[in-house]
């Protein structure tokens, strides 16, 4: 078994290959544990990174590095207006990463963005649940003119077991 230290130097060369591969600059990083986090810059420098990509690359190079049968998985959380709010992003990542330990039949790069119902799941206790962790159609939904009228719809809907007939 390798040492903490030997570990973390192994993702610390990994991510600093994934940043090359895909020619993102001026991103921060930092090993901790068994995790690597990387807050990846918007702007002119970085306008052709797609994060999607980016992951990709970070766990190719991770599994490279530290042991060819080991399951690396990746968390994207979402693109924030401001620095300040990076963290939000951070911890929308570690919640995909979550699903995707939870559930091995995900795939091993999952952004916060695709974990659909996951997202109120991650939320749990419902006090904790805000517009932002509903599924992006149901947010579409209810933004909709007639938004209101149709989440009441579906929301009899589903208390009455899915039937059409007795909605």
């Amino acid at each position: 078994s390798q040492s903490s230290a030997a570990i973390d130097a192994r993702l610390l060369v990994a991510v600093d290959r994934g940043l090359r591969v895909v020619s993102a600059r001026g991103a921060l990083q930092g090993v901790r544990g068994s995790e690597a986090i990387i807050l990846l810059g918007k702007g002119r420098r970085n306008s052709g990174v797609q994060p999607g990509e980016l992951a990709l690359r970070l766990s190719e190079q991770a599994v490279s590095a530290l042991d060819q049968h080991a399951r690396v998985v990746v968390g994207i959380g979402d693109e924030q207006p401001r620095l300040a709010l990076a963290y939000a992003s951070y911890v929308r990542a570690c919640d995909a990463v979550r699903v995707a330990v939870a559930d091995r039949e995900m795939v091993p790069v999952l952004a916060w963005r695709d974990l659909g119902i996951y997202r109120l799941l991650c939320r749990l206790p419902l006090d904790e649940i805000t517009i932002d962790d509903l599924p992006v159609g149901l947010i579409r939904l209810y933004g909709a003119a007639s938004g209101e009228d149709l989440v009441a719809t579906l929301e009899c809907y589903l208390e009455n077991a899915c039937g059409a007939k007795e909605t």
